[in-house]
């Protein structure tokens, strides 16, 4: 399947922060903060509610994980679940807020996401994308990982 690109705007100076994800209430509340905090920035109802059904899983499992924060400024300007599973990976969420859409955030996002789970040593890794960008960025991941990346496309989650 062949994805016709977004026009890319200028890309803007990000930080991402990590939060290890290892089943315990600390981490967990960590991460409901930065989904709360996107709830204020999003002001769409609607499009929460996706949010939180999209990481949901995310937040009530006992797996081991990274949970990753891009940051500018003080904004969330993106956020991607990792898990791992003996010798198996997925990317379990990617969210990036329309704001800053077709800035790279995703892209970093991705890519950060594969650094980690490739330093633990999986072999296969799923992912589960939910908009057109995002499945942009797998398939060229794909690309470069031949036979490393399976992934599954829902359609455009966010989008109403």
């Amino acid at each position: 399947m062949s994805i016709e690109g977004a026009p890319q705007q200028e890309k803007i100076k990000i930080d991402i922060d990590t939060v290890p994800l290892r089943g315990n209430d600390e981490d967990l509340e960590s991460m409901k903060s930065v989904i709360n905090t996107l709830r204020q920035q999003i002001n769409d109802e609607w499009k929460y509610e996706r949010l939180l059904f999209a990481f949901g899983g995310s937040l009530n499992t006992n797996y081991t994980g990274e949970f990753f924060v891009a940051r500018s400024g003080e904004e969330i300007a993106g956020v991607a679940v990792a898990s791992i599973d003996g010798e198996k990976g997925e990317l379990k969420a990617i969210f990036v807020p329309e704001d800053f859409r077709n800035k790279g955030i995703g892209q970093t996002l991705t890519e950060e996401t594969m650094r980690y789970l490739l330093a633990h040593g999986v072999s296969k890794i799923n992912a589960s994308v939910t908009s057109p960008g995002a499945l942009r960025i797998i398939e060229g991941l794909k690309e470069r990982y031949p036979g490393l990346i399976e992934f599954v496309y829902h359609g455009d989650y966010f989008s109403h």
